[in-house]
């Protein structure tokens, strides 16, 4: 009986490492490595991120079945004024009535905003985060997604 073939994915996609590649490839990789590369095929690995000082508009539009796996939004100092940040699904294509409310949150002393609900979209649906900041802090969005 021969070697066993290993199997490695990279992404997304799996493959076969040939043996005379296996050793010399494997060697140089530490189980950490490995291991976090495992992860980032397994949960994906993109990030979109937007920052500013004026109102926030984020909008992701998902190409393909989509998760986002968290949205994070961080501001630089506390809003004092009191207004509302959403989250929210939409698809241009469909009415009013398909949209969905994820999170409305006051920011009014608040810093961070840590979602992480899996949302999951299909094709042509986008996640919207809207927030007016009329104090003009300054903020960034992260929005982490993958495959489903």
């Amino acid at each position: 009986m021969g070697r066993l073939p290993y199997l490695l994915i990279v992404e997304g996609k799996l493959s076969h490492l040939p043996h005379s590649t296996r050793k010399m490839s494997m060697n140089n990789l530490s189980h950490k490595q490995i291991a976090a590369t495992a992860l980032r095929v397994a949960l994906g690995s993109n990030a979109a991120r937007q920052a500013s000082s004026g109102a926030a508009a984020y909008t992701f539009t998902a190409t393909d079945l989509t998760k986002v796996h968290s949205v994070r939004l961080h501001c630089t100092t506390a809003p004092s004024t009191s207004e509302d940040l959403t989250i929210k699904i939409k698809n241009p294509s469909e009415s009013t009535a398909h949209e969905v409310l994820l999170l409305q949150q006051d920011m009014q002393a608040t810093t961070d905003i840590f979602f992480t609900d899996a949302i999951f979209l299909a094709p042509g649906d986008e996640l919207h985060v809207e927030w007016a900041n009329t104090d003009g802090v300054a903020w960034g969005i992260t929005a982490i997604n993958g495959g489903v």
